[in-house]
């Protein structure tokens, strides 16, 4: 059987708010024999699934833009997998796609939530000693992180953090989902 990890099974980054279409025809496991199906997670959010369809031996995966339009954006670990008409089912690859937002629909909110991710990679991935050139020069208060201690990268992770969350919350109560601290009262006579 063919090693599918290093065979693209999704595509390598969406934006929020884009229908997706594509095909994959494996030859081991032809779509009129298996459903090929997509788990996505990200700590602090609920997970996402995909289930493909079939075109003959081709599997297909469509995912309608109102429906991608309501992912946030980040870094996402993925994994593909094939389940047979018996339940059986075989994980084919996992990796990371890339979901990002949409700028049609994006606010300031949005640009400092982005800010505060790349800041917590950057710093998490200098800390992890796997920092790209890119993170390395992340600067943040005139200092860039590849120049922080280890307990200022985890301060400064743990402030991304919880900043990250605050933004979050913020986008939404702005489309409508969570819970706001606001209290509604009415009085009359």
């Amino acid at each position: 059987m063919p090693d599918y990890q290093d065979i693209e099974l999704w595509p390598a980054r969406i934006v929020a708010g884009d229908a997706i279409d594509e095909e994959y025809t494996l030859g081991d496991y032809p779509a009129d024999e298996y459903t090929m199906s997509w788990a996505l997670v990200q700590s602090g959010q609920t997970p996402i699934a995909w289930t493909g369809g079939a075109d003959g031996e081709t599997h297909t995966l469509q995912v309608a833009g109102a429906t991608t339009a309501d992912y946030p954006a980040g870094t996402w670990n993925i994994q593909c997998y094939v389940t047979d008409a018996g339940g059986e089912r075989t994980t084919l690859a996992e990796g990371q796609i890339e979901i990002r937002a949409d700028f049609a629909a994006a606010d300031s909110t949005l640009q400092a939530l982005s800010e505060a991710e790349q800041i917590r990679d950057a710093a998490l991935a200098t800390l992890k000693g796997i920092a790209s050139m890119e993170q390395k020069t992340v600067t943040i208060e005139d200092r860039q992180v590849q120049f922080m201690g280890p307990d200022e990268l985890r301060a400064t992770i743990d402030w991304a953090d919880r900043r990250i969350a605050v933004l979050k919350k913020q986008v939404d109560l702005r489309h409508g989902r969570g819970k706001s601290n606001l209290i509604r009262a009415r009085f009359s006579d």
